[in-house]
């Protein structure tokens, strides 16, 4: 099965699925973004707070250096733009998989470098102890922060309140069926199916459903499902009929 975004939530046509309970679901995706962002500004700023008092303690270090009170803070918000630029915050990343905490490590290690690199040649006088303890506990700490917040998401997901991503299956029935009863063995992961395009052979004149899922469209009209049902994930599983050519158009 591979999957690919097909429509992201803020492109679905305010028009589209009337009566589709998906704005408490975007409310969660949006309160667990800024949950993460807070998070994330808490830890970098304790980490900068410790490397700092660590390296200096609590007094202001000799001349020569650069002043905490400026210095503290640009690393800080820094930090924090260097994550918001490696996309820290995609939705499409936040609680499930590895690659977020790639990317979160990957934006302390390339802050860590530049600045490596700036202070060695416009010798500003950063020290070096401070940094490294400021990156190492940083970097740590917003994995772990990240690991606590993707487990309590979990959690929701299981009791069905936490934000999860809706899903148009597409495929023939069989794998449509298996795609099905996976993502819902596994709630966690955050797909939920709320329609399936099945090939035309397969389409009866009447409504249909699929194990519960509704059945709202064919291989020809997989936009239009995806819009019907106000889904922001498409998931295509094996299917002779669906080529790459047309899963292209």
């Amino acid at each position: 099965m591979t999957s690919a975004t097909l429509l992201s939530p803020r492109s679905v046509p305010p028009e589209a699925g009337p009566g589709a309970p998906t704005g408490s679901s975007r409310a969660r995706q949006r309160a667990y973004v800024r949950t993460i962002v807070l998070l994330d500004a808490a830890v970098v700023t304790t980490a900068v707070a410790i490397g700092y008092i660590a390296r200096f303690g609590l007094e202001e270090p000799g001349r020569g250096r650069l002043p905490s009170v400026v210095g503290g803070p640009i690393l800080v918000l820094a930090w924090l733009a260097m994550l918001k630029l490696l996309r820290c915050y995609d939705d499409r990343i936040l609680g499930y998989g590895a690659d977020e905490y790639r990317r979160v490590t990957g934006a302390g290690l390339r802050l860590a470098a530049v600045i490596a690199i700036g202070d060695y040649i416009a010798d500003v006088g950063v020290a070096r102890g401070f940094l490294a303890i400021s990156f190492a506990v940083g970097t740590v700490g917003l994995v772990v922060a990240r690991f606590a917040a993707r487990k309590h998401l979990h959690r929701a997901r299981r009791r069905g309140t936490g934000w999860s991503r809706r899903v148009l299956a597409v495929g023939d029935t069989a794998h449509v069926l298996e795609l099905l009863h996976t993502l819902r063995r596994e709630p966690y992961a955050g797909y939920q199916v709320v329609g399936a395009c099945l090939p035309d052979a397969l389409l009866a004149p009447t409504p249909q459903r699929l194990d519960g899922v509704p059945v709202v469209g064919s291989l020809r009209s997989i936009p239009e499902a995806a819009a019907a049902v106000d889904a922001d994930t498409v998931a295509v599983t094996a299917c002779g009929e669906l080529t790459a050519s047309r899963l292209r158009r």
